[in-house]
């Protein structure tokens, strides 16, 4: 029997259908859309392919974006080398999804470089120019800084970058602030700390998509 890969309910019952699925998925010609139900089959076989993926340089880039966020939900943390190396991809898109699925998972690795991207981000006087999505940016690496800050003092240091360059964040930006975490555009901060879980569970593109 033909499967319809472009059907939804297609794609979830082969998420949902154990090592099978998983394989069925494999078997069929990698979209973006069945790379992305990879990222929540389970089989053994899902993982090693999508390491793969992402690691081609030779494949489309929209394929390797939704690779890199289909692994991040597979293998969480053990992604963590994969999804820092692509921190320098040659592709923005590729770059800008590896930041937002480090965001939520990956390890420390890549605090020192993820600050330095954010320190320069923000020092752009012309950052308010860049489409929408590029400005979005600063929010995964805020997150993933937050997550793992190691004292409230590093927290502080962290408002401090924000709050000097306020004037050049969009007001989507400044509205995920104001939600997450209001100390760090306030001119007097109240010391309320962040809450790195609340940011992580925000973040759409790590959203289940087809739910058991």
């Amino acid at each position: 029997m033909l499967i319809d890969w472009e059907s939804e309910e297609q794609l979830a019952a082969a998420v949902h259908g154990g090592p099978a699925g998983e394989a069925s998925l494999l078997a069929a010609v990698p979209t973006v859309a069945v790379v992305a139900a990879l990222g929540e089959a389970t089989g053994p076989d899902g993982v090693p392919f999508l390491r793969g993926l992402v690691a081609d340089l030779a494949m489309e880039p929209d394929l390797r974006c939704a690779g890199l966020v289909a692994l991040a939900k597979r293998s969480g943390a053990e992604a963590s080398d994969l999804l820092a190396e692509a921190l320098y991809d040659s592709d923005d898109s590729v770059r800008n999804y590896a930041l937002v699925a480090l965001s939520c998972v990956g390890d420390d690795r890549a605090v020192d470089h993820v600050h330095a991207l954010l320190a320069l981000d923000l020092a752009d006087d012309e950052r308010q120019r860049l489409p929408f999505a590029m400005q979005y940016m600063s929010i995964p690496a805020v997150t993933y800084l937050v997550r793992h800050a190691q004292s409230g003092e590093q927290e502080d240091e962290l408002a401090t970058l924000i709050r000097t360059n306020l004037a050049r964040l969009g007001k989507v930006e400044r509205d995920w602030l104001t939600v997450f975490w209001p100390d760090a555009i306030l001119d007097q901060p109240t010391g309320n700390r962040p809450h790195a879980t609340d940011m992580v569970a925000w973040q759409p593109l790590l959203a289940t998509i087809y739910p058991r």
